[in-house]
């Protein structure tokens, strides 16, 4: 929560004092938070390190070490706003509205509405939807039902992933791409999101009618108006300061949290940051394996690509579409198989800048956010799974191999096919 405080104050003063601070607080912290993750992670976390250092050696930089710690603090800082938010959306009655019972609705509303709220809720609540969703389910629901939810739940997620500026994936992409705005993220997410719920609703709910549709979608109104004013508030401070996804989420969430826990009850604000400071205690993972990945991006985007790897690349200039849809299938796939794709990503899209691919920055920025998401829905060792399987009562393998795997293929070559489109009209 210091380093927030001083990333904050970086923005408005410019110090190189509080750079410096900044970056010695996150040293400090990478340091505990090595302690107390995971084993995966600690060992990712280790040959990420071993590998920084190694590249910093060979090319005598080890100036860009301490370029992407400053990069990194940002996204440390970004942790505890995204905690804060989760915990002051909880205190608002429009979660209470929405608890209610679904046992009138058919199955194909129950699936829409079990996407569409998960679409909502997590844009804002990120996994937080399962808390809220499925106590409102009815509790005896058959294996079948109950896995088709679940699946529904992860899709949900997974497509908010695409334009929520609260996600990660949007501040880590912010950071590996330079110059693009909020609302760009925000404008081509939707689009994809779209694009995926028509994908979702031919593969999996084709028996749903626009009259059940706006049904179960009217059950969701009490979350969309506070989901709108959060992201229109960090879009609206983006275009007026300039600063990327990262930097206007940090300075605005905070404010609006506040304020509204000191209208709602001022008797609430101890406890309140109470609950971010134990939940972010909780997120040594999230915090070793993001600073680490961006450090060790940050001293890749420095190094010169190797004449062969530079010339096998030039052939794909003139096929954007082709570099576009390969990275998004790498980047997901080693997602996938266990390699978090920040780590991927650090490695392909700067060396995607260096080569002056004809790609346009909002779309590079998307491969890293779709290829993040798609991996997300599918991934044995993401949260979204784990903990959705957990909550629904089904093997994690059954989500991992599940109906998702389809939509993952289709969707994303969809994807990729409208963001090669985009592409074309941007340049």
């Amino acid at each position: 929560m210091v380093l927030w405080l001083m990333v904050v104050a970086d923005l408005g003063l410019h110090m190189p004092v509080l750079k410096r601070a900044s970056e010695v607080i996150l040293a400090l912290l990478i340091l505990q938070a090595s302690w107390r993750a995971s084993i995966h992670i600690r060992l990712m976390a280790a040959v990420l390190a071993g590998a920084t250092a190694l590249i910093a050696w060979r090319a005598g930089d080890w100036r860009a070490v301490d370029r992407g710690l400053a990069s990194a603090t940002a996204v440390a800082a970004f942790l505890p706003v995204i905690v804060l938010l989760r915990a002051t959306v909880e205190l608002s009655p429009a979660i209470g509205e929405v608890r209610e019972r679904l046992t009138r609705m058919s199955d194909a509303e129950r699936k829409a509405w079990m996407t569409g709220g998960a679409h909502l809720l997590a844009s804002i609540l990120t996994l937080g939807f399962v808390s809220v969703q499925r106590p409102m389910l009815p509790e005896h629901l058959d294996q079948a039902e109950r896995w088709s939810l679940a699946e529904c739940g992860v899709r949900g997620l997974g497509l908010s992933v695409l334009w929520s500026p609260f996600f990660v994936a949007a501040a880590i992409a912010g950071q590996l791409v330079p110059g693009v705005r909020v609302w760009e993220t925000v404008a081509i997410g939707l689009g994809l999101a779209v694009l995926g719920g028509l994908v979702a609703h031919v593969m999996f709910n084709r028996a749903l009618d626009l009259a059940s549709f706006l049904r179960a979608l009217h059950r969701l109104l009490p979350i969309f108006l506070p989901t709108a004013l959060l992201v229109g508030a960090v879009v609206v401070l983006s275009s007026v300061t300039g600063w990327n996804v990262l930097q206007s989420v940090v300075v605005m969430i905070p404010v609006i949290c506040i304020s509204y826990a000191c209208w709602h009850s001022v008797r609430e604000l101890p406890a309140l940051l109470s609950r971010v400071a134990l939940g972010v205690g909780r997120m040594a993972d999230e915090v070793l394996i993001l600073t680490v990945s961006l450090v060790f991006s940050g001293v890749v985007a420095g190094v010169t690509i190797p004449v062969a790897v530079s010339q096998s690349l030039a052939a794909l200039v003139d096929h954007p579409w082709l570099v576009i849809t390969l990275e998004v299938s790498l980047i997901g796939f080693l997602g996938v198989a266990g390699l978090h794709p920040l780590v991927t990503a650090g490695v392909v899209i700067p060396a995607t800048l260096s080569m002056g691919m004809p790609i346009a920055p909002p779309v590079l920025a998307h491969v890293v956010i779709l290829a993040w998401s798609l991996s997300g829905m599918i991934a044995a060792w993401t949260l979204p799974v784990v903990v959705t399987a957990a909550a629904f009562g089904m093997p994690v393998r059954r989500l991992v191999f599940g109906a998702n795997v389809r939509f993952v293929v289709v969707f994303g070559l969809v994807a990729c096919g409208a963001l090669s489109m985009l592409n074309a009209m941007l340049r």
